[in-house]
């Protein structure tokens, strides 16, 4: 009963202080990181590009957790978000994000208008409006494939390192949600109070899921109450 009581505890704690650690970041590193990505280079691409296997890694780390056994404790949670079919949509959505993102990095979206296709060969203009995209896009989609996969669990509950996979899962996921935001504030220069609403919906539809992951196999209130609390304050931020 002691140790039941106490992975109870601690699976309800860790999601929380993580959530808590990351406003922290957001509030200690706000200002560099904007400075970071609205000053477009080749590095910030490469740096969202590295972070992308991190919490690729996170999410296949916390879809490998043992699921807890009382089922009915997340009956709450849709369905069809935990679905295959909704899961590749999702995980389709958030590549598309990642590409688009990459993209506006390596001032893609500024060259897109400026480039003469005339002058251009054939070969360069197919690498440029092809081959390009479709490879950022083609990484991005990989999100879908470790999202959607059914995989047998390999952390058991019993076993003293499944709270410490289960952390660095979710601390990955939380980083990237930090990019997403310096990522988005580059580009939302100027916003509102819809520009929030919009903020915050776009960062519920791309990370959302990768807690889903987590609450279907620790089904608890908590840690979803305290991660969408965080999304608010990260499309607070962009303000």
């Amino acid at each position: 009963m002691v140790v039941n009581n106490r992975h109870l505890n601690l699976k309800t704690a860790v999601p929380i202080t993580l959530d808590l650690l990351t406003i922290l970041a957001l509030i200690l590193c706000r200002n560099a990181l904007f400075t970071q990505f609205q000053d477009l280079s080749a590095i910030n691409a490469i740096l969202i590009g590295g972070m992308f296997v991190l919490f690729c890694l996170s999410v296949y780390w916390l879809k490998k957790l043992e699921p807890s056994t009382e089922t009915t404790d997340k009956n709450w949670i849709p369905a069809q978000l935990l679905s295959v079919t909704g899961q590749r949509i999702l995980g389709i959505l958030f590549g598309i994000a990642l590409a688009l993102a990459v993209a506006h990095q390596l001032g893609y979206m500024e060259s897109i208008f400026i480039v003469d296709d005339r002058v251009l060969g054939a070969g360069e203009s197919s690498a440029f409006f092809v081959y390009g995209p479709a490879s950022w896009l083609g990484g991005g989609l990989i999100y879908m494939l470790v999202l959607s996969s059914i995989t047998p669990p390999r952390f058991l509950k019993a076993e003293s390192r499944y709270n410490v996979v289960a952390a660095l899962g979710l601390l990955g996921v939380n980083l990237m949600l930090v990019l997403a935001t310096a990522e988005l504030q580059a580009v939302i220069l100027s916003a509102n109070v819809l520009w929030i609403l919009g903020t915050f919906l776009i960062l519920s539809v791309l990370f959302i899921p990768t807690r889903l992951v987590y609450l279907s196999k620790q089904p608890q209130f908590g840690g979803l109450i305290s991660f969408v609390f965080l999304l608010l304050f990260a499309a607070w931020v962009i303000f």
